[in-house]
């Protein structure tokens, strides 16, 4: 299966170890040769909706080791990672090139 866009999941990805997140990357974001990343439901789903996003506090998740991670890796691998627009409507192939 291929797909150019991934919307991926990162909820409490940032306390888990690099081999966790290696293998993540390797069998979901690669297997398909995604191009750009979407980092999704890592927000603390308990705020009022139509407030500004936050990431989930504290044991909960680490967001910052999370996209320090995905961004590292994305650079290394020629894949975008871009946050999604808060509350508004996204274009997730706006940029990248004709699919192959």
């Amino acid at each position: 299966m291929h797909a150019d866009v991934v919307m991926q999941g990162i909820g409490a990805l940032g306390p888990r170890p690099e081999s966790y997140r290696d293998a993540l990357w390797t069998e979901v974001i690669a297997a398909v040769g995604a191009r750009r990343v979407i980092p999704i439901h890592w927000d603390d789903f308990w705020q009022p909706p139509g407030q500004p996003m936050q990431p989930m506090p504290p044991p909960l998740d680490d967001f910052d080791a999370s996209m320090t991670y995905l961004r590292a890796r994305g650079n290394r691998e020629g894949v975008d990672v871009r946050l999604p627009l808060e509350w508004l409507p996204m274009d997730v192939w706006a940029g990248l090139a004709q699919s192959r």
